[in-house]
Protein backbone atom coordinates (compact mmCIF):
# COMPACT_ATOMS: atom_id res chain seq x y z
CA UNK A 1 0.00 0.00 0.00
CA UNK A 2 1.62 3.43 -0.93
CA UNK A 3 1.38 6.36 1.49
CA UNK A 4 -1.49 8.03 -0.54
CA UNK A 5 -3.90 4.78 0.14
CA UNK A 6 -3.38 4.74 3.80
CA UNK A 7 -3.81 8.29 4.28
CA UNK A 8 -7.24 8.67 2.60
CA UNK A 9 -8.41 5.94 4.91
CA UNK A 10 -7.20 8.55 7.81
CA UNK A 11 -9.24 11.40 6.11
CA UNK A 12 -12.09 11.29 9.29
CA UNK A 13 -12.78 14.73 10.29
CA UNK A 14 -12.28 15.45 14.06
CA UNK A 15 -14.81 15.53 16.40
CA UNK A 16 -16.86 18.55 17.46
CA UNK A 17 -16.66 19.74 21.56
CA UNK A 18 -20.41 18.44 21.29
CA UNK A 19 -19.54 14.91 19.91
CA UNK A 20 -16.60 14.52 22.06
CA UNK A 21 -19.04 15.39 25.57
CA UNK A 22 -21.58 13.28 23.87
CA UNK A 23 -18.94 10.55 23.47
CA UNK A 24 -17.96 10.08 27.15
CA UNK A 25 -19.34 7.95 28.92
CA UNK A 26 -22.56 9.20 31.51
CA UNK A 27 -20.61 9.03 34.91
CA UNK A 28 -17.91 11.09 33.53
CA UNK A 29 -20.41 14.07 32.45
CA UNK A 30 -21.87 13.73 35.78
CA UNK A 31 -18.26 14.05 37.44
CA UNK A 32 -17.65 17.05 35.35
CA UNK A 33 -21.01 18.93 35.57
CA UNK A 34 -20.21 18.63 39.60
CA UNK A 35 -17.40 19.98 39.60
CA UNK A 36 -18.36 22.65 37.30
CA UNK A 37 -21.17 23.60 39.49
CA UNK A 38 -18.60 23.71 42.52
CA UNK A 39 -16.42 25.98 41.01
CA UNK A 40 -18.89 28.29 39.87
CA UNK A 41 -20.79 28.45 43.32
CA UNK A 42 -17.34 29.03 44.38
CA UNK A 43 -16.36 31.84 42.07
CA UNK A 44 -19.80 33.47 42.35
CA UNK A 45 -20.29 33.17 45.89
CA UNK A 46 -23.88 34.82 47.21
CA UNK A 47 -24.20 35.84 43.61
CA UNK A 48 -25.09 32.07 42.88
CA UNK A 49 -28.83 33.20 43.76
CA UNK A 50 -29.30 33.48 40.34
CA UNK A 51 -29.40 30.17 39.84
CA UNK A 52 -31.68 28.82 42.31
CA UNK A 53 -35.25 29.67 40.28
CA UNK A 54 -33.96 28.11 37.27
CA UNK A 55 -32.38 25.03 38.87
CA UNK A 56 -35.47 24.58 41.12
CA UNK A 57 -37.60 24.39 38.22
CA UNK A 58 -35.33 22.20 36.57
CA UNK A 59 -35.40 19.48 39.67
CA UNK A 60 -39.73 19.87 39.98
CA UNK A 61 -39.39 19.03 36.00
CA UNK A 62 -37.06 16.14 36.73
CA UNK A 63 -39.36 14.77 40.00
CA UNK A 64 -42.54 15.24 37.49
CA UNK A 65 -41.20 13.08 34.68
CA UNK A 66 -39.86 10.07 37.47
CA UNK A 67 -43.20 8.79 38.40
CA UNK A 68 -44.41 8.40 34.73
CA UNK A 69 -40.90 6.52 33.77
CA UNK A 70 -40.94 4.19 36.50
CA UNK A 71 -43.89 2.58 35.49
CA UNK A 72 -43.83 2.12 31.90
CA UNK A 73 -39.78 0.78 33.38
CA UNK A 74 -41.44 -1.63 35.41
CA UNK A 75 -44.59 -2.51 33.34
CA UNK A 76 -41.90 -3.06 30.00
CA UNK A 77 -39.56 -5.49 32.21
CA UNK A 78 -42.50 -7.11 33.52
CA UNK A 79 -44.15 -7.70 29.97
CA UNK A 80 -40.51 -8.48 28.19
CA UNK A 81 -38.75 -10.48 30.73
CA UNK A 82 -38.61 -14.27 31.05
CA UNK A 83 -37.33 -15.53 34.52
CA UNK A 84 -35.65 -19.12 34.61
CA UNK A 85 -34.94 -20.72 37.91
CA UNK A 86 -31.74 -20.10 37.52
CA UNK A 87 -32.02 -16.40 37.21
CA UNK A 88 -34.62 -15.72 39.40
CA UNK A 89 -32.29 -17.37 42.26
CA UNK A 90 -29.34 -15.16 41.62
CA UNK A 91 -32.08 -12.38 41.45
CA UNK A 92 -33.51 -13.08 44.94
CA UNK A 93 -29.79 -13.33 46.12
CA UNK A 94 -28.79 -10.02 44.96
CA UNK A 95 -31.57 -8.50 46.09
CA UNK A 96 -30.98 -10.23 49.81
CA UNK A 97 -27.18 -8.74 49.14
CA UNK A 98 -27.98 -5.31 48.28
CA UNK A 99 -30.31 -5.19 51.49
CA UNK A 100 -27.78 -6.27 53.70
CA UNK A 101 -25.24 -3.73 52.53
CA UNK A 102 -28.12 -0.72 52.86
CA UNK A 103 -28.79 -2.23 56.39
CA UNK A 104 -25.52 -2.01 57.12
CA UNK A 105 -24.52 1.11 55.65
CA UNK A 106 -27.65 2.58 57.54
CA UNK A 107 -26.42 1.56 60.59
CA UNK A 108 -22.76 1.95 61.00
CA UNK A 109 -23.77 5.57 59.88
CA UNK A 110 -26.25 5.75 62.21
CA UNK A 111 -24.14 4.48 65.11
CA UNK A 112 -20.44 5.91 63.98
CA UNK A 113 -21.93 9.98 63.37
CA UNK A 114 -25.13 9.74 65.45
CA UNK A 115 -27.29 12.18 63.68
CA UNK A 116 -29.51 12.99 66.50
CA UNK A 117 -26.78 14.04 68.99
CA UNK A 118 -26.07 16.93 67.19
CA UNK A 119 -29.31 18.65 66.89
CA UNK A 120 -30.76 21.21 69.62
CA UNK A 121 -34.47 19.78 69.86
CA UNK A 122 -36.58 20.95 72.75
CA UNK A 123 -38.67 18.18 73.96
CA UNK A 124 -41.85 18.56 75.88
CA UNK A 125 -41.62 15.79 78.37
CA UNK A 126 -44.76 15.96 79.20
CA UNK A 127 -46.76 15.40 76.21
CA UNK A 128 -44.17 12.71 75.38
CA UNK A 129 -45.09 11.18 78.68
CA UNK A 130 -48.86 11.78 77.72
CA UNK A 131 -48.45 9.67 74.18
CA UNK A 132 -46.34 6.97 75.61
CA UNK A 133 -44.20 4.79 73.77
CA UNK A 134 -45.28 6.03 70.27
CA UNK A 135 -44.45 2.37 68.09
CA UNK A 136 -44.01 3.16 63.69
CA UNK A 137 -47.08 1.41 61.50
CA UNK A 138 -47.01 -1.87 61.36
CA UNK A 139 -46.16 -3.45 58.26
CA UNK A 140 -50.00 -4.05 56.86
CA UNK A 141 -50.55 -0.69 57.88
CA UNK A 142 -47.70 0.47 55.35
CA UNK A 143 -49.23 -1.75 52.83
CA UNK A 144 -52.38 -0.63 52.47
CA UNK A 145 -51.63 3.23 53.04
CA UNK A 146 -49.43 2.53 49.88
CA UNK A 147 -51.69 0.88 47.78
CA UNK A 148 -53.46 3.95 46.04
CA UNK A 149 -56.53 4.99 46.18
CA UNK A 150 -57.04 6.16 42.63
CA UNK A 151 -54.76 5.36 39.11
CA UNK A 152 -53.34 8.78 38.71
CA UNK A 153 -53.12 9.48 42.53
CA UNK A 154 -49.31 8.07 42.59
CA UNK A 155 -48.77 10.22 39.79
CA UNK A 156 -49.47 14.03 41.38
CA UNK A 157 -47.82 16.12 43.70
CA UNK A 158 -47.56 14.18 46.78
CA UNK A 159 -45.67 11.40 44.23
CA UNK A 160 -45.83 8.03 46.33
CA UNK A 161 -43.18 6.05 44.19
CA UNK A 162 -44.74 2.65 46.13
CA UNK A 163 -47.94 3.70 44.80
CA UNK A 164 -46.55 3.72 41.34
CA UNK A 165 -44.90 0.30 41.79
CA UNK A 166 -48.35 -1.02 42.76
CA UNK A 167 -50.34 0.40 39.75
CA UNK A 168 -47.39 -0.95 37.24
CA UNK A 169 -47.29 -4.59 38.75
Amino acid sequence: MTHQATSANNTSSPLSPLQRWNSLPLYWRILIALCAGVVAGLLLGPHAVVFEVPSTVILQLLGALAPPLIMVAVTHVLMTTEITGRTAARLAGLLILNTTVAILIGLTIANVMQPGNWADLKINLEAAAADGEHTGPSPIDLLVNNVPKSILGPFGDKQNIIGVIFIAV
